[in-house]
């Protein structure tokens, strides 16, 4: 299955028809489900995230950032988290140019960057064989070992950083608001902050730093 996210009709109506010209991407993908750019994680289907049915069949999101924004991101990176498995693609324009805290969300995401449908078609041919990172295991190696923050820790700073609310997380974890409230302090403690707002801040810049780093070393590797 494949969710869509675009404002625009015909960037839906024309992924669609690539999609059946491509034989390839025409067996792979049997459904496709679209959202507007306003999409909200309310949004989304609460059956996307059980554990018995149709989120288990989601294997890739392509976002239209033509005209997007980085709630959209958020609102991919939860599904992410619930769905590691998932491959996602942002379709962006020449001129497109993201701040820190989208490059940090793409790359939480593990996405790829697409310039058109073609490009989009080309890498579900060779999705198999490349790894897909959880957003918790990406967040995790990018976070300093001084700051002694646990697995457990990423999941509860993912969801914080994918935009839900105390209220969500508890119904996303299902915990009572009292541990939310008792295991964000404690987050906030580790890493020396006040609040959620920092806590984002703090980790948009871990983030940025270790994806230059993975950059680097690519880099270095090809050498």
């Amino acid at each position: 299955m494949l969710i869509c996210i675009s404002d625009c009709i015909y960037f839906d109506m024309g992924l669609r028809y690539a999609i059946i010209q491509n034989n390839y991407c025409g067996n792979k993908i049997n459904k496709i489900v679209s959202y507007t750019n306003n999409v909200r994680i309310s949004d989304f289907p609460k059956y996307f995230h059980s554990t018995k049915n149709l989120g288990h069949h989601l294997s890739y999101i392509l976002i239209d950032y033509s005209q997007s924004h980085f709630e959209v991101l958020q609102s991919v990176l939860l599904l992410k988290i619930f769905y590691p498995l998932t491959k996602v693609f942002v379709c962006i324009k020449d001129s497109t140019v993201f701040t820190e805290f989208e490059k940090a969300l793409i790359f939480i995401i593990n996405a790829d960057i697409v310039h058109n449908f073609s490009d989009f078609c080309d890498l579900i041919k060779i999705s198999k064989k490349r790894n897909t990172n959880s957003p918790c295991d990406i967040l995790f190696k990018a976070m300093p070992s001084n700051f002694h923050v646990s697995r457990k820790d990423i999941l509860f700073i993912s969801l914080i950083i994918a935009g839900l609310s105390p209220d969500q997380i508890s119904s996303v974890l299902d915990i009572n608001l009292k541990k939310v409230y008792y295991y964000r302090n404690k987050i906030h403690a580790k890493l020396i902050i006040k609040n959620d707002i920092e806590l984002i801040c703090r980790i948009k810049i871990f983030t940025v730093k270790f994806y230059n780093k993975v950059l680097k070393d690519e880099i270095l590797s090809l050498r």
